[in-house]
């Protein structure tokens, strides 16, 4: 291919203009080592108007591999496109995911990276990587293109040329993208800064995988690059990311255990990434691997002299979750023993500038593993109601020892009694020790230990079942406790309470949520709160918010389902809330059992409405989420339905929504009204967002999965808003079906409207004569006519022959004249390839007005001529005329014998298997014979239930009415297809039951009826 034919082709593309700049003497050498980058040039951008989720930028992708020939470059066009959706590749034989991904590259960043000269291939990689590195480039790329890059610099093995720093660099990224996009509160409080890049682009990407966080680490450990404590950690959450304790491959010898053991003795010289992932585990609340943990720490108690406050808070949680007696601990222990007599090693000392209130013993300052052997034993004991709080001694001891400041002991014991799930920075442990008193009173720490102790009892591994005597010891344990401190607290309504005082309250509000009915409890507790309030203007700490949200919580534990209960239990505290403050509020709560319990929380969010206050965003986004991921379709559908959230945001949900409702296509989903009609308010509301490109198929089979759930109209008004704004842009595949919905929904005149405002296309006549066709057999002859009229001469010519048929009685087919129904004879004699649609129309028409005879003569006819096969649906037609014609001589036992004549020929001569409409027929002219007595109706009645009729019984039992039958007599008629309630349970039923009503057999009538309603109890 020459360099102008080449030019032309890529001219003729209009999704991206690019030209070849390569002197002729370069000619030679280009296409021997390939084409690259370098021979592409952005000069141009599309006319097309970009979308809502369009990129802000001014370059735009280029679908060139980074070393395609020209043969390549001439098999496949060359495509531009703003969306931040992947594109399929136009070559056929392009299967693998490597030429996909080297679909995605951009030219105009690399062209500004380099300052104008673009580079060679290795080079422009590298330059790519150094261009993310800017925290504020110019031009953003999408997660997906990154990947792309990444993987195809992989596959032509152009790794070795990054440096370790861009290696940590891609892992810090693509992990950021991950802990952003999945809006999961655990990662709130990472030890690392995100990448910069990470919170522009999160959006973008469609699916976070930690599994390419993975493929990177493992690609810069092949290639020998040095491994830092950054890159352990963000492999240690993408294993973490995989837990499931139900797995068996998390076991503490599984190789994924053993890979998270490495990363995480790898980041121990780095003590805060490490204690965070450790405390990651802890929310496991496994035996096993708390014990794992604990070896590792008494590793580095053991080879190091320092041992970090974050290790120590660690190390005394998980031996207050194991407890002292077991052989591990006392191992541990022992090991601190050991080292105390060989190396008496004090903790670090803090300057006596530091701690003025508190003065220092003369005496020699004792271990850390003394102070910690004591302090985890005294943890432990029993509670003693005595003024010598043996833990308040050891503390108080533990700082004139010089152990450590008194902020840095009372962190320790403040971090050991709250619990370790961490929703928001108000939580912290820091926060309570900002104001604390340097020596707290001997009663406070004796509480805090106490409670710390109930919740380890409540929360560490509780049996699936607990014995009554377990849940009743607990409940005395908490009523013992919270009255000792009733009783001792008693100064705390005379005077405002200190903040350790109200960290106490907070434990017993959080503690009481685990106490078999224990609503008195907690409104003791409410009314306790409420005194204190009340007889104190001054704020609270912490902060009334965080008060009022465990509240919540606690309240919804006990059983509130509503925001008016909720905000009851909060006024009789006295922390009556404000509109601001109940928003906060709901959003912490609805956020909390979000991932637990999305049912509850998207109660909570209904009834938000009928206090007068809304959910923020955020709240919102996590729900839908949830329920997208458990499977709540119409839960997530009610959250997009929301008002208060942002059109652009309510766009991005319904993309998910749309793949979660079609994705697989096999799988059905079926909406009630409500949600459908939500829904489609949803897609109105963003309809000028447009389709995210690539997306059509899939919003496509979405929108009409909402039409055939009952909101066909609202479907409608979506799609009259697309056909103004992009003509081109739905299939006419799409318009057929919805103009079927249309019509089999009765909304008749949107049918009409839609068909008459499709496009001009050459499929367009099609889908109006099949609009027209289904017009005119639910009996619409105007609308029918009206598009019949619209039709030019030639797109006449496409009509079917039963569409043919229907225009010969002007598409009034239910009501033809004598004239009408010779010209229908006529026409059917006359059409050339004939089938038996066609056909069982004309007997329908025939029979209609009167003509059975004229029926049978046209059906002999054709059948001797050999241009039709009858089916069972003309069997129907036939057996059912007739029940059409008005008469008495018709209602006697002689039609009882030409039904059962026509049914044996049907039978015999064209082996016509019949369905249950043909047994239907032949039963109701037996229950119409007024020969047939009631004791032969009970026997047909058992026969038809034992010939696949529902009749509520198990399996065995007698038959309904006590006929004597074996239950191994074959079905009625071979019958294949599974009985239908709607269409042959239900009428066949309530004709037995009027006929022996009529037949004076009461009995059986009452018991056909308690049939009939058990099976529509049980959901048909």
């Amino acid at each position: 291919m020459t360099k102008s034919s080449l030019h032309d082709r890529l001219l003729a593309n209009r999704r991206v203009l690019c030209i070849y700049r390569s002197s002729q003497a370069s000619d030679k050498s280009s296409s021997s080592r390939g084409w690259s980058l370098n021979h592409l040039l952005e000069v141009g951008r599309p006319d097309d108007q970009p979308t809502p989720h369009a990129v802000a930028e001014t370059g735009f992708l280029v679908s060139v591999p980074l070393d395609a020939d020209a043969s390549d470059l001439d098999r496949s066009a060359v495509k531009a496109s703003t969306s931040p959706y992947p594109h399929k590749s136009d070559e056929p034989n392009s299967n693998s995911a490597t030429e996909r991904n080297t679909h995605l590259v951009r030219s105009s960043p690399l062209k500004r990276a380099t300052g104008g000269a673009l580079p060679d291939e290795v080079h422009g990689i590298q330059s790519l990587f150094r261009f993310l590195s800017d925290p504020n480039p110019s031009s953003l790329h999408s997660a997906e293109e990154i990947q792309a890059i990444y993987t195809t610099a992989a596959s032509k093995q152009h790794l070795h040329h990054l440096s370790s720093k861009a290696f940590t660099s891609l892992i810090s990224f693509f992990g950021s993208i991950f802990i952003l996009s999945s809006n999961d509160q655990t990662h709130q409080h990472i030890p690392l800064h995100l990448h910069p890049l990470a919170s522009r682009l999160h959006d973008s990407a469609v699916t976070p995988c930690w599994a390419f966080v993975k493929k990177i680490f493992l690609d810069k450990r092949r290639l020998k690059r040095k491994l830092t404590a950054e890159d352990n950690f963000w492999l240690a959450l993408s294993y973490l990311s995989t837990y499931n304790p139900s797995n068996a491959l998390w076991i503490t010898t599984s190789p994924a255990w053993l890979n998270l053991a490495r990363c995480i003795r790898s980041c121990l010289p780095n003590p805060p990434i490490a204690a965070y992932i450790m405390e990651l585990i802890l929310h496991w609340r496994d035996e096993e691997h708390v014990k794992f943990l604990l070896r590792v720490l008494g590793g580095v108690l053991e080879s190091t002299a320092d041992f970090p406050p974050e290790y120590q808070r660690l190390w005394l949680r998980m031996m207050f979750l194991l407890g002292p007696s077991r052989p591990l601990v006392r191992e541990l222990i022992q090991i601190l023993q050991s080292r105390s007599d060989n190396t008496d090693r004090p903790m670090r000392q803090t300057p006596a500038t530091s701690v003025p209130s508190v003065t220092r013993s003369t005496r020699p300052a004792a271990s850390v593993s003394e102070y910690h052997q004591n302090l985890t034993s005294a943890l432990f004991n029993p509670p003693v109601y005595d003024a010598a709080d043996p833990v308040a001694l050891l503390l108080n001891r533990a700082l004139q020892d010089g152990l450590g400041s008194p902020d840095t002991v009372w962190q320790t014991i403040v971090a050991i009694a709250l619990p370790f799930t961490v929703d928001t920075p108000d939580w912290h442990a820091t926060n309570y020790i900002s104001t604390s008193p340097p020596n707290p009173p001997s009663t406070l720490l004796h509480f805090v230990c106490s409670m710390a102790a109930f919740e380890r009892l409540v929360l560490v591994k509780p049996p699936v079942v607990r014995a009554p005597s377990h849940q009743q010891a607990l409940q005395e344990h908490f009523q013992s406790l919270w009255k000792y401190f009733q009783s001792t607290s008693e100064p705390a309504l005379t005077r405002l309470p200190t903040p350790m005082e109200m960290v106490i309250f907070l434990s017993f509000i959080r503690s009481v949520r685990s106490i078999p009915d224990g609503m008195t409890l907690f409104q003791s507790i409410l009314s306790t709160l409420q005194r204190v309030r009340a007889l104190h203007d001054a704020p609270l700490y912490p902060s009334v918010s965080l008060i009022s949200t465990e509240i919540a919580i606690t309240s919804v534990a006990h059983g509130a389902r509503d925001w008016a209960s909720i905000i009851y239990n909060l006024d009789l505290a006295g922390l009556s809330p404000t509109n601001s403050s109940m928003k906060e509020i709901g959003s912490r709560v609805v956020s909390f059992f979000t991932p637990t319990s999305p049912h509850l929380a998207h109660n909570l969010y209904l009834s938000t409405a009928a206090c007068d206050f809304r959910l923020p965003t955020t709240s919102v986004a996590g729900l839908f989420r949830q329920c997208l991921r458990d499977g709540y379709i119409e839960k997530a559908i009610v959250c997009v339905a929301d008002q208060s959230v942002p059109e652009l945001e309510v766009w991005k949900w319904l993309d998910r929504l749309m793949m979660a409702l079609t994705i697989p296509v096999e799988r059905s989903v079926n909406l009630d009204r409500n949600a459908a009609e939500l829904l489609g308010d949803a897609l109105l509301r963003t309809v000028k967002c447009g389709i995210p490109e690539g997306r059509e198929a899939v919003w496509q089979r979405g929108m009409l999965m909402t039409a055939r759930n009952g909101n066909a109209g609202g479907i409608y008004r979506v799609v009259v808003e697309i056909l103004r704004r992009w003509p081109d842009l739905l299939s006419h595949q799409f318009y057929a079906t919805l103009i079927g919905i249309l019509i089999s929904q009765a909304k008749f005149t949107e049918a009409l409207s839609l068909s008459m405002a499709l496009p001009l296309s050459s499929e367009r006549a099609t889908i109006r004569l099949n609009a027209m066709e289904r017009l005119a057999l639910r009996g619409r002859s105007g609308p029918a006519l009206q598009l019949w009229n619209s039709l030019s001469v030639s797109e006449r010519r496409q009509a079917s022959p039963t569409q043919r048929l229907l225009k010969a009685v002007r598409f009034n087919h239910r009501s033809i004249s004598l004239v009408q129904s010779l010209r229908v004879v006529a026409l059917v004699h006359r059409i050339p390839n004939l089938d038996i649609r066609t056909v069982n129309l004309a007997l329908t028409m025939l029979i209609s007005c009167r003509r059975p005879v004229a029926a049978h003569g046209l059906l002999k006819a054709l059948i001797d001529a050999k241009k039709i096969q009858p089916d069972v649906v003309t069997m129907n037609i036939l057996m059912g005329s007739p029940f059409a014609l008005k008469g008495r001589r018709y209602r006697n036992a002689r039609q009882v014998k030409f039904l059962v004549r026509l049914f044996r020929e049907f039978l015999d001569t064209h082996t016509i298997i019949p369905d249950h409409i043909s047994i239907n027929i032949l039963l109701k002219s037996v229950l119409r014979w007024k020969s047939v007595t009631s004791t032969q109706l009970r026997v047909l009645f058992d026969r038809c239930i034992l010939g696949g009729y529902p009749s509520g019984r198990p399996p065995g039992s007698p038959l309904p009415l006590g006929s004597e039958l074996s239950d191994s007599t074959p079905p009625l008629g071979g019958l294949g297809p599974p009985v239908s309630f709607e269409k042959n349970v239900r009428p066949l039923y309530r004709m037995f039951m009027a006929a022996f009503w009529v037949r004076g057999d009461r009995a059986s009538a009452r018991i056909v009826r308690r049939i009939l309603a058990n099976i529509e109890r049980v959901g048909r």
